[in-house]
């Protein structure tokens, strides 16, 4: 009497794989596992639960495991799947730029929380825009605003450029290539943001999936961490108008370093937590 075929459906996969990722030390080996297989379905992870007991074919399963297995390794997931949401809204993602993440939502929110008006034709800048989450975010949140994004990176500057296209907005953003300030002499702006480098050199506190796969000249500002906004603050007093400000992201820890740092050059900065508690972002104005 021949065997029934073992017959893999939609939850069994998702069950094993998920417990699998978590044995492999993922923090979120369920999110993971549900994010590699509905991409690899094309359809939603509702759908996963919807149709639990759909059998999955060969060619699916391999294609899945071998997703699973470099999930597994570290690499990340938004690299895997080549996406990742950012305020609401879906990104190209890959090695060529830092994924987005949540916390620097918190920048939008800033932004529009001081810049109630959406129809304004705001004017402004993203500085070191790597995938263009920013700049396509702001472009998109004000309909009638230009935006200016920077970034030194050539390949990062494409991506960056293939996700205004992709959001239809890259009429109202202005690409340039070079470091921070530099290329944007005699423009002024209404409000800058910037997600800049800010962990310094050796830290032992990077993830080992970020270190090995996020690129480095995204991560590393050089030996304090805070080479990167130095920069920025000497750079941006000429490019702001009056009234104008700027939005900046930091790491854990850098606060009081970060609030020295600013007071010694002019800036009055209020400092903001993320989700966790900590401080995370500063709003600084230039004294008068």
């Amino acid at each position: 009497m021949t065997a029934e075929p073992e017959v893999w459906t939609t939850m069994r996969l998702l069950q094993t794989s998920a417990r699998y990722l978590a044995e492999k030390g993922s923090p979120s080996g369920r999110l993971d596992a549900e994010l590699l297989l509905a991409h690899v379905l094309k359809t939603e992870r509702i759908r996963l639960y919807v149709d639990f007991d759909k059998p999955v074919t060969d060619a699916e399963r391999a294609a899945y495991r071998e997703l699973v297995r470099r999930r597994a390794a570290g690499e990340p997931v938004a690299y895997l799947i080549g996406e990742k949401e950012f305020y609401g809204r879906v990104f190209r993602t890959d090695r060529r730029a830092l994924i987005p993440r949540p916390e620097t939502e918190l920048l939008i929110d800033a932004v529009l929380r001081l810049r109630p008006d959406r129809d304004a034709a705001w004017t402004a800048a993203d500085l070191g825009t790597g995938s263009g989450a920013i700049a396509v975010t702001l472009a998109a949140e004000y309909p009638q605003a230009t935006v200016h994004a920077v970034e030194v990176d050539e390949a990062a500057l494409a991506l960056a450029r293939e996700n205004a296209e992709a959001h239809g907005v890259s009429e109202r953003i202005r690409f340039h290539s070079g470091s921070w300030v530099e290329p944007l002499a005699g423009l002024t702006f209404d409000f800058v943001v910037a997600n800049p480098p800010y962990i310094a050199d050796g830290d032992p506190r990077v993830e080992p999936g970020v270190k090995e796969y996020e690129p480095h000249v995204a991560l590393y500002a050089g030996p304090t961490g805070l080479e990167a906004i130095t920069v920025l603050a000497d750079g941006l007093p000429t490019l702001l108008r009056d009234g104008g400000f700027w939005a900046c992201e930091f790491g854990a820890g850098e606060r009081d370093a970060i609030a020295d740092l600013l007071a010694a050059r002019g800036w009055a900065p209020a400092f903001e937590n993320d989700l966790a508690g900590i401080p995370r972002l500063f709003v600084a104005h230039r004294r008068q």
